[in-house]
């Protein structure tokens, strides 16, 4: 109902051939909308037909944003776009009460907000405001016209009427769009992010590495499309292995690229020469440059000697990683050395020691996706856990303990949700 009270008599001069024709319109625009699948277009289409059918001067389509309980527009021909809140001006107020509002004289009306009116050089006189409610009751949007163009020059009663009719056309066809195009983002998303993990995974070292005295393993299972873990294999000077494993903080596409950025620092700054704490130096710089918002970088770099049989490293705030000692059944556990990358820069990393392997001793290097995986009752697997099904499955090889630690994390689950990456680079001495 109008808020407003126009003069009816003006309904009375309409004569039937005009209903039948304006009836007649109205099927044809149902028509074309409901052909129409671009949303965009949709709109223009809306805005067009809105204009011809009930002779105004400009209409304005206002779509209805849910989440931030906001009407959004492109405003009709030659204005810009903006959002207002529910509540605000005459849409918002039609928005917020699901009433029609009829207004003569736009000019003594304080709701209406003028500021476009300024910036486009028109001026608004009359408006008729309907809102756009499905067939559910969902508010959709809202119809906006401005300015009959034909005597009287101002909105009737049987305009109301006409608008009402229209409104709940558009409508369902706006309804129906709206999903047709959440569905296809969500296909064009699903896509994106399932070629992001394919790129990210093919990041990942491809070959084991042949090193003379040693089996060594690596795997990783991020826990959304993609993931903010990653583990390397890096050529260093002196014949020397690089063991990198890492992780960014968070998960998801913004860590995939920190990730991928890091790998790349790493295998760059190896390239120079070096040794680990000297490498990590230059890596935390370059990341330091990059990271904003909290972000960090927890990593382990070791270096493993085939020809002494010996393996040192260096940690940035990464402390998830052992030693098993075949001869004693003990694990050593080694712990963090600086602070994680990315934090502050010109920072040292000294080297956490230099440890001499034997036949059967074992590395494991992890990410806390491990540790830190809950079964239903949100126990944490934790490390004493992780240091048991290592010396349980120490005799087996690197690929045979990391398949046995990962399907007993698996196993504590129960199939609770998997909440963070789950990485692990294992290496075993065999001769």
């Amino acid at each position: 109902m109008s808020e407003s009270t126009p003069k009816d008599g003006a309904d009375a001069e309409v004569s039937i051939n005009k209903k039948l024709q304006d009836l007649q319109e109205l099927l044809e625009v149902s028509k074309a909308m409901s052909l129409e699948k671009d949303f965009d277009r949709l709109i223009d289409l809306i805005v067009d037909a809105a204009n011809r059918v009930m002779e105004a001067e400009r209409s304005s389509l206002y779509i209805y944003d849910q989440k931030n309980n906001e009407l959004w527009t492109k405003i009709a021909h030659a204005t810009e776009r903006f959002r207002i809140k529910v509540g605000k001006g005459i849409a918002g107020k039609v928005a917020y009460c699901q009433q029609l509002l009829n207004i003569e004289n736009a000019d003594t009306d304080p709701r209406h907000f003028k500021g476009i009116d300024q910036k486009s050089g028109f001026h608004t006189k009359t408006i008729l405001c309907g809102p756009l409610i499905n067939h559910e009751g969902k508010l959709i949007g809202v119809l906006q016209l401005l300015n009959k163009k034909t005597p009287p020059h101002y909105f009737t009663k049987y305009d109301e009427e006409l608008l009402q009719a229209f409104s709940s056309h558009i409508a369902v066809t706006l309804d129906q769009a709206q999903l047709v195009q959440e569905h296809i983002a969500k296909l064009k998303l699903e896509h994106d992010m399932s070629l992001a993990r394919e790129i990210q995974q093919g990041l990942l070292p491809k070959e084991t590495p042949n090193l003379q005295g040693f089996d060594i393993y690596g795997w990783s299972q991020p826990c959304d499309e993609t993931g903010g873990d990653y583990f390397d294999y890096v050529p260093m000077d002196g014949g020397k292995l690089g063991l990198v494993i890492a992780d960014v903080t968070g998960h998801g596409i913004g860590p995939a690229l920190l990730m991928a950025g890091a790998r790349a620092f790493t295998r760059a700054t190896a390239a120079l020469g070096g040794t680990v704490d000297q490498l990590l130096f230059l890596v935390n710089n370059l990341l330091a440059q990059d990271l904003a918002g909290g972000r960090f970088v927890t990593l382990f770099w070791g270096a493993l000697d085939a020809g002494t049989r010996t393996f040192e490293y260096s940690s940035a705030g990464h402390g998830h990683a052992f030693i098993y000692r075949r001869d004693t059944e003990k694990l050593e556990e080694l712990d963090s050395t600086a602070p994680p990358l990315g934090i502050i820069p010109d920072l040292q990393f000294p080297m956490g020691g230099r440890y001499e392997l034997k036949q059967g001793d074992v590395i494991l290097l992890t990410t806390d996706g491990l540790e830190e995986a809950m079964n239903p009752s949100n126990e944490e697997y934790g490390r004493a856990r992780l240091r048991q099904t290592l010396t349980k499955h120490a005799g087996k090889t690197a690929a045979g303990m990391a398949e046995s630690i990962h399907n007993d994390v698996v196993h504590f689950m129960a199939g609770a949700q998997q909440r963070d990456d789950l990485t692990m680079v294992v290496v075993k001495s065999v001769t």
